[in-house]
């Protein structure tokens, strides 16, 4: 929980520095740029590797829900960014504004941190919450009552088993599973932003800006609706998560050959965003049912932090899988105006 807070305080600082400081140069370059990506990688870091943990104790719901939440992120910056303009020539406002828009998202985020910590805060083996300020947070009347029952239950089951209805006991064979089912998905999800502007330029009519738009756009919506949708869809056994894998690891393979201009400039704009928002839509469930699964079947909060180590892990795969592809010229038939 600590760790969150930190991640976010150190974001939110980094925000306003740049804020501050945009055109600090140093030998000629971005030193503010630096500043930007070591802060942003350090703390998305250690908010990966700790949101998990902290939205353990809220079950499936609350996995969700942070998973989506993470996901905003994503859309949100893309959308003050679209608003600011890509033209530097024409900005609708400075680049300075911008880190104060994001410096303002970020000190939002902080403060529901904040109102957590004073609800339950880090005692206990998780959150420390009660029954009832658990409740209150999923605003729900029948959850205190449930929960109640819940901890009944457990406490009456034997130990290695589960009540009906509840993740099974933490089979070591299907944890391995779904570390190794959130590594794949991650890399194949998180090596796709390099190929956007490839398959744009695969497009019917070749490269246009509008096309890499709502690409990414369909690539962030999608992967955002499908981590919130996972709060209320049936959770996934391993042969289920197998076969959506295997659909989502078809279409990154197929996406791979689109984006090396093989097909040529032949692709229709509406099966492209097909392609990819299915494909996003598919690691967002994935992994989401995934970490689920992990905080769900175990009491440790390691479990969901290492399912979040895993994202890191795929994460770094899948960007440096696509850089050599693309240093190897894999993908020099296409056009790219990016």
């Amino acid at each position: 929980f600590p760790v969150l807070g930190g991640a976010l305080g150190l974001e939110l600082l980094a925000a306003l520095f740049l804020a501050l400081f945009w055109g600090w140069q140093a030998a000629g370059q971005s030193a503010a740029a630096l500043v930007a990506a070591v802060a942003a990688g350090a703390g998305g870091g250690a908010a990966n590797l700790s949101a998990f943990a902290v939205a353990g104790p809220w079950g499936r719901r609350g996995m969700a829900a942070m998973a989506a939440g993470m996901a905003s992120s994503g859309i949100v910056v893309s959308l003050l960014a679209g608003w600011q303009g890509t033209d530097a020539a024409s900005l609708r406002f400075s680049p300075n504004v911008y880190w104060l828009s994001v410096a303002a998202f970020g000190a939002s985020a902080l403060a529901a941190w904040g109102r957590l910590w004073r609800l339950g805060g880090p005692a206990g083996d998780a959150l420390g919450l009660t029954d009832a300020e658990a409740a209150h947070l999923l605003a729900s009347p029948e959850a205190s009552a449930a929960m109640e029952e819940a901890h009944a239950e457990d406490a009456a089951q034997p130990r290695g088993t589960a009540r009906p209805g509840r993740s099974p006991a933490p089979g070591a064979w299907e944890r391995r599973l779904r570390l190794a089912l959130i590594g794949l998905c991650s890399m194949m999800e998180f090596g796709v932003p390099g190929l956007l502007p490839f398959l744009a330029g695969a497009v019917r009519g070749g490269g246009s800006g509008p096309a890499l738009f709502w690409l990414n756009a369909l690539y962030l919506s999608s992967m955002l609706a499908s981590r919130g949708l996972t709060a209320v869809l049936p959770a996934l056994r391993p042969p289920s998560a197998l076969v959506l894998a295997a659909a989502q690891l078809s279409i990154f393979v197929f996406a791979l050959v689109e984006a090396s201009g093989r097909m040529g400039a032949t692709a229709p704009l509406g099966a492209t965003l097909a392609l990819v928002g299915g494909f996003s839509a598919l690691h967002g469930f994935i992994v989401t049912d995934s970490l689920a699964w992990l905080a769900g079947a175990s009491s440790k909060a390691g479990d969901a932090t290492l399912g979040g180590l895993f994202i890191q892990i795929g994460a770094l795969a899948g960007a440096a899988l696509v850089y050599v592809l693309v240093a190897a010229g894999v993908f020099g038939g296409s056009e790219c105006d990016v």
